[in-house]
Protein backbone atom coordinates (compact mmCIF):
# COMPACT_ATOMS: atom_id res chain seq x y z
CA UNK A 1 0.00 0.00 0.00
CA UNK A 2 2.78 2.45 0.74
CA UNK A 3 4.26 1.86 -2.19
CA UNK A 4 1.46 1.85 -4.70
CA UNK A 5 0.41 5.36 -2.91
CA UNK A 6 4.25 6.57 -3.46
CA UNK A 7 3.94 6.11 -6.65
CA UNK A 8 1.39 7.93 -7.58
CA UNK A 9 3.18 10.61 -5.23
CA UNK A 10 6.41 10.43 -7.47
CA UNK A 11 4.61 11.22 -10.51
CA UNK A 12 4.44 14.70 -9.61
CA UNK A 13 7.96 14.79 -9.86
CA UNK A 14 8.29 13.29 -13.32
CA UNK A 15 8.61 16.13 -16.07
CA UNK A 16 5.96 16.58 -19.01
CA UNK A 17 8.16 15.11 -21.48
CA UNK A 18 8.90 11.77 -19.42
CA UNK A 19 5.48 11.47 -17.71
CA UNK A 20 3.71 9.37 -20.23
CA UNK A 21 6.82 7.09 -20.04
CA UNK A 22 6.44 6.84 -16.49
CA UNK A 23 2.52 5.98 -16.56
CA UNK A 24 3.12 3.43 -19.36
CA UNK A 25 5.88 1.51 -16.83
CA UNK A 26 3.71 1.79 -13.43
CA UNK A 27 0.71 0.91 -14.98
CA UNK A 28 2.16 -2.43 -16.68
CA UNK A 29 4.25 -3.19 -13.52
CA UNK A 30 1.14 -2.59 -11.26
CA UNK A 31 -1.24 -4.44 -13.83
CA UNK A 32 0.72 -7.37 -13.34
CA UNK A 33 0.82 -7.23 -9.76
CA UNK A 34 -2.84 -6.91 -9.18
CA UNK A 35 -3.04 -10.37 -11.73
CA UNK A 36 -0.60 -11.97 -9.18
CA UNK A 37 -2.70 -10.60 -5.82
CA UNK A 38 -5.58 -11.25 -7.52
CA UNK A 39 -7.75 -7.93 -6.69
CA UNK A 40 -11.26 -8.15 -7.87
CA UNK A 41 -11.78 -5.34 -10.96
CA UNK A 42 -13.72 -2.04 -10.50
CA UNK A 43 -14.79 0.61 -12.35
CA UNK A 44 -12.25 4.06 -11.92
CA UNK A 45 -11.39 7.11 -13.74
CA UNK A 46 -8.44 6.34 -15.21
CA UNK A 47 -6.34 2.59 -15.67
CA UNK A 48 -3.38 4.59 -13.31
CA UNK A 49 -5.91 5.31 -10.52
CA UNK A 50 -7.70 2.50 -11.03
CA UNK A 51 -4.72 0.19 -10.51
CA UNK A 52 -3.37 2.31 -7.94
CA UNK A 53 -6.46 2.38 -5.76
CA UNK A 54 -6.97 -1.69 -5.97
CA UNK A 55 -3.75 -2.40 -4.84
CA UNK A 56 -4.34 0.16 -1.86
CA UNK A 57 -6.96 -1.41 -0.59
CA UNK A 58 -5.09 -4.97 -0.98
CA UNK A 59 -2.61 -6.08 2.02
CA UNK A 60 0.09 -8.18 -0.41
CA UNK A 61 1.86 -11.65 1.71
CA UNK A 62 4.14 -13.66 0.75
CA UNK A 63 2.47 -16.59 0.53
CA UNK A 64 -0.22 -14.67 -1.99
CA UNK A 65 2.69 -13.32 -4.27
CA UNK A 66 6.40 -15.15 -4.01
CA UNK A 67 6.41 -18.48 -3.73
CA UNK A 68 3.92 -19.42 -6.68
CA UNK A 69 5.56 -16.96 -8.97
CA UNK A 70 8.92 -17.33 -10.69
CA UNK A 71 11.51 -15.04 -10.30
CA UNK A 72 12.33 -14.29 -13.95
CA UNK A 73 8.22 -12.48 -13.97
CA UNK A 74 8.85 -10.84 -10.21
CA UNK A 75 12.16 -9.31 -11.91
CA UNK A 76 10.36 -7.68 -14.47
CA UNK A 77 7.72 -6.18 -12.27
CA UNK A 78 10.37 -5.20 -10.11
CA UNK A 79 12.13 -3.55 -12.53
CA UNK A 80 9.19 -1.65 -14.81
CA UNK A 81 8.34 0.18 -10.95
CA UNK A 82 12.09 1.13 -9.99
CA UNK A 83 13.17 2.54 -13.55
CA UNK A 84 9.51 4.84 -13.17
CA UNK A 85 11.14 5.72 -9.87
CA UNK A 86 14.67 6.23 -11.00
CA UNK A 87 13.32 8.45 -13.62
CA UNK A 88 11.38 10.51 -11.08
CA UNK A 89 14.26 11.32 -8.56
CA UNK A 90 15.47 14.64 -9.79
CA UNK A 91 18.84 16.54 -9.12
CA UNK A 92 20.50 17.49 -6.41
CA UNK A 93 18.48 19.90 -3.94
CA UNK A 94 21.34 21.85 -1.88
CA UNK A 95 20.88 25.24 -1.69
CA UNK A 96 23.37 28.11 -0.64
CA UNK A 97 24.74 30.19 2.35
CA UNK A 98 23.59 33.46 1.01
CA UNK A 99 19.77 35.25 0.40
CA UNK A 100 20.18 35.02 -3.25
CA UNK A 101 21.26 31.06 -3.22
CA UNK A 102 18.59 30.38 -0.85
CA UNK A 103 15.94 27.80 -0.76
CA UNK A 104 12.99 29.11 -1.82
CA UNK A 105 9.63 27.45 -0.86
CA UNK A 106 5.93 28.84 -2.17
CA UNK A 107 2.76 28.16 -0.34
CA UNK A 108 -0.87 28.76 -1.07
CA UNK A 109 -1.40 31.11 2.01
CA UNK A 110 -1.10 28.75 5.00
CA UNK A 111 -2.80 30.15 7.91
CA UNK A 112 0.11 29.77 10.34
CA UNK A 113 1.34 31.51 14.04
CA UNK A 114 4.38 29.23 14.20
CA UNK A 115 6.57 27.31 11.68
CA UNK A 116 8.86 24.85 12.92
CA UNK A 117 12.04 24.44 10.83
CA UNK A 118 14.02 20.43 11.11
CA UNK A 119 16.83 19.03 9.53
CA UNK A 120 18.63 15.32 9.20
CA UNK A 121 22.46 15.41 8.87
CA UNK A 122 25.26 13.49 9.41
CA UNK A 123 27.16 15.85 11.95
CA UNK A 124 24.26 18.40 13.79
CA UNK A 125 23.66 21.16 10.90
CA UNK A 126 22.92 24.32 10.67
CA UNK A 127 20.74 27.39 9.66
CA UNK A 128 22.05 30.65 8.75
CA UNK A 129 18.72 32.65 8.37
CA UNK A 130 15.42 32.76 6.84
CA UNK A 131 12.58 35.06 5.18
CA UNK A 132 9.21 34.60 6.10
CA UNK A 133 6.60 36.31 3.46
CA UNK A 134 3.18 36.79 5.01
CA UNK A 135 -0.07 38.29 4.51
CA UNK A 136 0.83 39.51 0.48
CA UNK A 137 3.35 42.03 2.17
CA UNK A 138 6.58 42.16 -0.01
CA UNK A 139 8.47 42.81 3.14
CA UNK A 140 9.19 39.65 4.93
CA UNK A 141 9.61 38.44 8.73
CA UNK A 142 12.83 37.82 8.93
CA UNK A 143 14.00 35.45 11.41
CA UNK A 144 18.56 35.54 11.71
CA UNK A 145 21.30 32.31 12.80
CA UNK A 146 20.54 33.17 16.52
CA UNK A 147 16.73 32.50 16.24
CA UNK A 148 16.93 29.57 14.17
CA UNK A 149 19.86 27.90 16.08
CA UNK A 150 18.84 24.62 17.14
CA UNK A 151 18.99 23.84 20.47
CA UNK A 152 15.82 20.89 20.64
CA UNK A 153 16.66 17.33 19.76
CA UNK A 154 14.35 14.42 19.82
CA UNK A 155 15.15 11.05 21.96
CA UNK A 156 17.62 8.99 19.88
CA UNK A 157 18.38 9.01 16.24
CA UNK A 158 15.88 9.44 13.41
CA UNK A 159 12.19 9.34 12.87
CA UNK A 160 11.75 5.28 11.48
CA UNK A 161 8.07 6.61 10.99
CA UNK A 162 9.18 8.86 8.54
CA UNK A 163 12.24 7.90 6.54
CA UNK A 164 13.49 4.78 6.09
CA UNK A 165 16.41 2.33 5.11
CA UNK A 166 18.56 3.01 7.63
CA UNK A 167 18.10 6.72 8.20
CA UNK A 168 19.89 6.28 12.20
CA UNK A 169 21.21 10.43 11.85
CA UNK A 170 21.29 13.36 13.74
CA UNK A 171 18.19 15.53 13.91
CA UNK A 172 17.76 19.73 14.78
CA UNK A 173 14.57 21.17 15.09
CA UNK A 174 13.93 24.98 15.96
CA UNK A 175 10.20 26.23 16.81
CA UNK A 176 9.93 30.38 15.55
CA UNK A 177 6.63 32.44 16.77
CA UNK A 178 5.45 34.68 14.04
CA UNK A 179 4.09 37.97 15.75
CA UNK A 180 -0.04 36.73 15.74
CA UNK A 181 -1.72 34.63 13.24
CA UNK A 182 -0.85 34.97 9.28
CA UNK A 183 -1.13 33.50 5.94
CA UNK A 184 1.96 32.19 4.76
CA UNK A 185 2.88 33.09 1.29
CA UNK A 186 6.61 32.01 0.84
CA UNK A 187 9.74 31.18 2.69
CA UNK A 188 13.31 31.39 1.96
CA UNK A 189 15.77 29.62 3.91
CA UNK A 190 19.75 29.45 3.44
CA UNK A 191 22.98 27.77 5.56
CA UNK A 192 25.35 28.87 7.66
CA UNK A 193 28.14 27.43 5.12
CA UNK A 194 29.07 24.79 2.45
CA UNK A 195 29.98 22.68 4.84
CA UNK A 196 26.55 22.68 6.41
CA UNK A 197 24.97 22.57 3.60
CA UNK A 198 27.03 19.13 2.57
CA UNK A 199 26.12 18.08 6.05
CA UNK A 200 22.31 18.32 5.64
CA UNK A 201 20.72 15.48 4.40
CA UNK A 202 16.74 16.99 4.36
CA UNK A 203 15.30 19.97 5.49
CA UNK A 204 11.51 19.87 6.69
CA UNK A 205 9.29 23.00 7.00
CA UNK A 206 6.41 22.71 9.00
CA UNK A 207 3.18 25.16 10.19
CA UNK A 208 0.42 25.30 12.72
CA UNK A 209 -1.79 27.27 14.18
CA UNK A 210 -3.15 27.52 18.00
CA UNK A 211 -0.81 25.23 20.69
CA UNK A 212 -2.07 21.99 19.52
CA UNK A 213 0.86 19.99 18.60
CA UNK A 214 -0.54 19.58 14.67
CA UNK A 215 2.15 20.29 12.45
CA UNK A 216 1.08 20.24 8.88
CA UNK A 217 4.38 19.74 6.51
CA UNK A 218 4.95 22.39 4.18
CA UNK A 219 7.78 21.39 2.59
CA UNK A 220 9.73 18.11 2.63
CA UNK A 221 12.75 18.06 1.05
CA UNK A 222 12.77 14.45 1.99
CA UNK A 223 9.62 13.02 0.78
CA UNK A 224 10.84 11.51 -2.65
CA UNK A 225 13.57 9.60 -0.56
CA UNK A 226 11.24 8.41 1.44
CA UNK A 227 8.91 7.16 -1.64
CA UNK A 228 11.39 5.47 -3.01
CA UNK A 229 12.12 3.71 0.04
CA UNK A 230 8.30 2.30 0.05
CA UNK A 231 9.05 1.07 -3.41
CA UNK A 232 12.49 -0.38 -2.91
CA UNK A 233 10.77 -2.46 0.03
CA UNK A 234 8.09 -3.62 -1.95
CA UNK A 235 10.86 -4.88 -4.55
CA UNK A 236 12.51 -6.41 -2.01
CA UNK A 237 9.71 -8.47 -1.02
CA UNK A 238 9.43 -9.55 -4.68
CA UNK A 239 13.24 -9.80 -5.26
CA UNK A 240 14.25 -11.41 -2.47
CA UNK A 241 18.15 -11.27 -2.51
CA UNK A 242 18.72 -10.90 -6.47
CA UNK A 243 19.20 -7.61 -7.19
CA UNK A 244 18.67 -6.52 -10.19
CA UNK A 245 20.95 -3.23 -11.98
CA UNK A 246 17.77 -1.43 -12.09
CA UNK A 247 17.73 -1.94 -8.16
CA UNK A 248 21.35 -1.15 -7.94
CA UNK A 249 21.09 1.97 -10.10
CA UNK A 250 18.24 3.20 -8.09
CA UNK A 251 20.18 2.84 -4.63
CA UNK A 252 23.32 4.49 -5.95
CA UNK A 253 21.34 7.65 -7.33
CA UNK A 254 19.18 8.41 -3.96
CA UNK A 255 22.02 7.45 -1.43
CA UNK A 256 24.61 10.36 -3.66
CA UNK A 257 21.59 12.50 -3.95
CA UNK A 258 21.20 12.63 -0.33
CA UNK A 259 24.46 12.29 0.65
CA UNK A 260 23.70 9.07 2.69
CA UNK A 261 27.46 8.25 3.31
CA UNK A 262 27.10 5.60 5.49
CA UNK A 263 24.67 3.54 3.63
CA UNK A 264 26.94 2.80 0.65
CA UNK A 265 29.07 0.50 3.07
CA UNK A 266 26.32 -2.19 3.17
CA UNK A 267 25.48 -1.77 -0.71
CA UNK A 268 29.47 -1.95 -1.85
CA UNK A 269 29.51 -5.38 0.25
CA UNK A 270 26.45 -6.85 -1.67
CA UNK A 271 27.96 -5.54 -5.17
CA UNK A 272 31.32 -6.03 -5.06
CA UNK A 273 31.45 -9.42 -6.66
CA UNK A 274 28.81 -8.73 -8.82
CA UNK A 275 30.17 -6.86 -12.08
CA UNK A 276 26.65 -6.18 -13.20
CA UNK A 277 25.12 -4.49 -10.11
CA UNK A 278 28.56 -2.78 -8.92
CA UNK A 279 28.48 -0.99 -12.58
CA UNK A 280 24.62 0.21 -11.83
CA UNK A 281 25.40 1.21 -8.70
CA UNK A 282 28.28 3.97 -10.34
CA UNK A 283 26.22 4.67 -13.09
CA UNK A 284 23.36 5.51 -10.31
CA UNK A 285 25.45 7.73 -8.45
CA UNK A 286 28.01 9.57 -10.64
CA UNK A 287 24.67 11.68 -12.60
CA UNK A 288 24.47 13.74 -9.10
CA UNK A 289 28.05 15.47 -8.48
CA UNK A 290 27.15 17.85 -11.91
CA UNK A 291 24.17 18.80 -10.34
CA UNK A 292 25.39 19.51 -6.87
CA UNK A 293 25.72 23.79 -6.42
CA UNK A 294 26.44 24.80 -3.08
CA UNK A 295 27.79 21.70 -1.08
CA UNK A 296 30.93 19.57 -2.26
CA UNK A 297 29.40 17.00 -4.63
CA UNK A 298 30.08 13.49 -3.13
CA UNK A 299 31.69 11.14 -5.63
CA UNK A 300 31.91 7.04 -5.31
CA UNK A 301 35.01 5.42 -5.36
CA UNK A 302 36.73 2.89 -3.32
CA UNK A 303 36.00 4.51 0.45
CA UNK A 304 32.65 4.91 -0.33
CA UNK A 305 30.98 8.26 -0.91
CA UNK A 306 33.28 11.09 0.27
CA UNK A 307 34.66 14.45 -1.45
CA UNK A 308 37.12 14.22 -3.59
CA UNK A 309 40.43 16.36 -2.94
CA UNK A 310 39.90 17.96 -6.55
CA UNK A 311 36.61 19.71 -4.96
CA UNK A 312 38.59 20.65 -1.91
CA UNK A 313 40.78 24.04 -1.06
CA UNK A 314 43.69 23.43 -3.52
CA UNK A 315 46.24 25.53 -2.07
CA UNK A 316 45.68 23.98 1.31
CA UNK A 317 46.19 21.07 0.15
CA UNK A 318 49.09 21.47 -1.71
CA UNK A 319 50.77 23.04 1.66
CA UNK A 320 50.01 20.40 3.41
CA UNK A 321 51.54 18.02 1.31
CA UNK A 322 54.58 20.08 0.40
CA UNK A 323 54.99 20.13 4.35
CA UNK A 324 55.10 16.56 4.97
CA UNK A 325 57.39 16.09 2.14
CA UNK A 326 60.10 18.28 3.33
CA UNK A 327 59.75 17.06 6.78
CA UNK A 328 59.76 13.25 6.09
CA UNK A 329 62.80 14.55 3.72
CA UNK A 330 64.62 16.21 7.25
CA UNK A 331 64.19 12.75 8.74
CA UNK A 332 66.13 11.21 5.87
CA UNK A 333 63.83 9.31 3.70
CA UNK A 334 62.20 9.61 0.75
CA UNK A 335 58.36 10.28 0.34
CA UNK A 336 57.29 9.20 -2.97
CA UNK A 337 54.50 9.58 -5.07
CA UNK A 338 51.97 6.21 -4.91
CA UNK A 339 48.87 4.86 -5.72
CA UNK A 340 46.38 7.26 -6.71
CA UNK A 341 48.37 10.61 -6.54
CA UNK A 342 51.15 9.00 -8.40
CA UNK A 343 48.57 7.85 -10.93
CA UNK A 344 46.56 11.00 -11.08
CA UNK A 345 50.25 13.22 -11.62
CA UNK A 346 50.90 11.13 -14.68
CA UNK A 347 47.88 10.09 -15.90
CA UNK A 348 45.52 13.19 -15.16
CA UNK A 349 48.45 15.58 -14.33
CA UNK A 350 46.39 16.46 -11.51
CA UNK A 351 44.07 14.55 -8.63
CA UNK A 352 41.89 11.87 -9.54
CA UNK A 353 38.56 12.65 -9.94
CA UNK A 354 37.15 10.02 -7.38
CA UNK A 355 40.08 10.13 -5.24
CA UNK A 356 39.26 11.46 -1.46
CA UNK A 357 42.98 11.10 -0.32
CA UNK A 358 46.58 11.31 -0.95
CA UNK A 359 49.65 8.38 -1.07
CA UNK A 360 53.08 8.80 -0.66
CA UNK A 361 55.19 5.69 0.57
CA UNK A 362 59.12 5.38 1.70
CA UNK A 363 61.20 2.19 0.95
CA UNK A 364 63.20 0.78 3.79
CA UNK A 365 66.43 -1.10 2.27
CA UNK A 366 66.74 -4.48 4.27
CA UNK A 367 63.36 -4.59 4.91
CA UNK A 368 61.30 -7.77 4.24
CA UNK A 369 57.12 -8.47 4.37
CA UNK A 370 57.68 -9.63 8.05
CA UNK A 371 59.28 -6.41 9.01
CA UNK A 372 57.00 -4.15 7.85
CA UNK A 373 54.75 -3.76 10.74
CA UNK A 374 57.67 -2.98 13.12
CA UNK A 375 58.52 -0.56 10.49
CA UNK A 376 55.62 1.67 10.52
CA UNK A 377 55.61 1.49 14.21
CA UNK A 378 59.53 2.59 14.04
CA UNK A 379 58.25 5.65 11.28
CA UNK A 380 55.11 6.66 13.66
CA UNK A 381 57.59 8.05 16.14
CA UNK A 382 60.30 9.29 14.13
CA UNK A 383 57.48 11.34 11.96
CA UNK A 384 56.12 12.37 15.10
CA UNK A 385 59.25 13.78 16.54
CA UNK A 386 59.35 15.40 13.53
CA UNK A 387 56.84 17.28 13.35
CA UNK A 388 54.50 15.35 11.59
CA UNK A 389 51.94 14.40 13.65
CA UNK A 390 50.23 10.49 12.59
CA UNK A 391 48.97 8.08 13.96
CA UNK A 392 48.67 3.77 12.34
CA UNK A 393 46.42 3.47 9.45
CA UNK A 394 45.65 0.14 9.60
CA UNK A 395 46.19 -2.94 12.25
CA UNK A 396 47.05 -5.64 9.23
CA UNK A 397 49.15 -3.35 7.07
CA UNK A 398 52.19 -1.17 6.94
CA UNK A 399 50.03 2.00 7.19
CA UNK A 400 50.49 5.38 8.53
CA UNK A 401 47.69 8.48 8.26
CA UNK A 402 48.34 12.01 8.85
CA UNK A 403 45.74 13.92 9.11
CA UNK A 404 45.89 17.85 7.73
CA UNK A 405 43.02 20.54 7.27
CA UNK A 406 41.12 19.60 4.37
CA UNK A 407 43.07 15.90 3.91
CA UNK A 408 44.39 13.00 5.09
CA UNK A 409 48.03 11.69 3.56
CA UNK A 410 48.28 8.48 3.54
CA UNK A 411 52.20 7.20 3.85
CA UNK A 412 53.10 3.53 3.28
CA UNK A 413 56.45 1.39 4.55
CA UNK A 414 57.53 -0.63 1.39
CA UNK A 415 60.79 -3.05 2.15
CA UNK A 416 63.83 -3.28 -0.14
CA UNK A 417 65.18 -7.02 0.13
CA UNK A 418 67.23 -8.98 -2.27
CA UNK A 419 65.93 -7.21 -5.38
CA UNK A 420 62.64 -6.86 -4.56
CA UNK A 421 60.24 -4.27 -2.79
CA UNK A 422 57.35 -5.90 -0.64
CA UNK A 423 54.73 -2.98 -0.91
CA UNK A 424 50.62 -2.88 0.47
CA UNK A 425 48.58 -4.66 -2.93
CA UNK A 426 44.81 -5.18 -3.34
CA UNK A 427 43.38 -5.59 -0.07
CA UNK A 428 46.60 -4.41 1.55
CA UNK A 429 48.17 -7.49 1.30
CA UNK A 430 51.78 -6.89 1.17
CA UNK A 431 52.95 -8.50 -2.41
CA UNK A 432 56.44 -8.68 -3.96
CA UNK A 433 57.66 -7.10 -7.00
CA UNK A 434 60.58 -6.24 -8.81
CA UNK A 435 62.60 -3.44 -7.34
CA UNK A 436 63.74 -2.25 -10.54
CA UNK A 437 60.44 -0.43 -11.55
CA UNK A 438 60.79 1.55 -8.24
CA UNK A 439 64.26 2.33 -7.12
CA UNK A 440 66.58 4.24 -8.35
CA UNK A 441 63.63 6.90 -6.99
CA UNK A 442 63.20 10.11 -9.57
CA UNK A 443 61.52 12.71 -9.30
CA UNK A 444 58.27 14.76 -10.91
CA UNK A 445 56.81 18.36 -11.46
CA UNK A 446 52.86 18.21 -10.12
CA UNK A 447 51.29 21.68 -9.57
CA UNK A 448 54.46 23.68 -9.69
CA UNK A 449 56.46 21.24 -7.28
CA UNK A 450 58.78 18.99 -7.82
CA UNK A 451 57.96 15.44 -5.78
CA UNK A 452 59.89 11.96 -5.25
CA UNK A 453 58.69 9.29 -7.41
CA UNK A 454 59.65 5.61 -8.65
CA UNK A 455 61.99 5.26 -11.06
CA UNK A 456 59.41 3.92 -13.66
CA UNK A 457 56.11 5.88 -12.82
CA UNK A 458 53.78 3.78 -15.20
CA UNK A 459 55.49 0.23 -14.97
CA UNK A 460 54.77 0.66 -11.01
CA UNK A 461 51.20 1.77 -11.47
CA UNK A 462 50.62 -1.02 -14.05
CA UNK A 463 51.91 -3.65 -11.46
CA UNK A 464 48.96 -1.77 -9.17
CA UNK A 465 46.29 -1.12 -11.33
CA UNK A 466 46.72 -3.55 -14.51
CA UNK A 467 47.27 -3.28 -18.03
CA UNK A 468 44.26 -0.91 -18.54
CA UNK A 469 45.91 1.82 -15.52
CA UNK A 470 45.64 4.63 -18.06
CA UNK A 471 41.64 4.71 -18.32
CA UNK A 472 40.06 5.57 -15.10
CA UNK A 473 37.69 3.39 -13.56
CA UNK A 474 36.14 4.81 -10.36
CA UNK A 475 34.73 1.19 -9.53
CA UNK A 476 38.48 0.12 -8.74
CA UNK A 477 38.14 -2.09 -5.88
CA UNK A 478 34.20 -0.52 -4.37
Amino acid sequence: EKAVSSLLALRSQVTEAQLEEYDAKIIDALSSLRALTAVKSEPSKSAFAKLAGKLKRKKVSGEHVVPSVPLGERQQIADKMLEAVYTAIGGAKDFGSSVEDALDVSLEGMPANELRFRVFGEIPPGMAGAEVYVDGSNEPLRFDHEKLAFKYRPPGFGFPESYGIGLFTQVRSRVVKLDGLHTVDAIRVWNLSEQHAGNSFFIEISARTGTKDEWQVLYDHGAPYRHACNVLRLADYLLRSAWTPSYARLLGKIFTQYRRRRMMKPVAKLVRDKADLNKAVFEGAKVIPPQTRYAAPLVLGKHGLQVPVAYRPEKEVMAHLAEIRDKVRGTGHTPLFMYGTLLGAIREKDFIPHDDDLDLAVIIDGAGPDDLMAECERLIKVFNDAGVACQPGSAIAPLIHCHRGPVTIDIFVLGHENDKVYWPHTALAVVPERADIFLPTGTLEFKGEIFDAPADPEAVSEARYGADWHIPNPAFEF
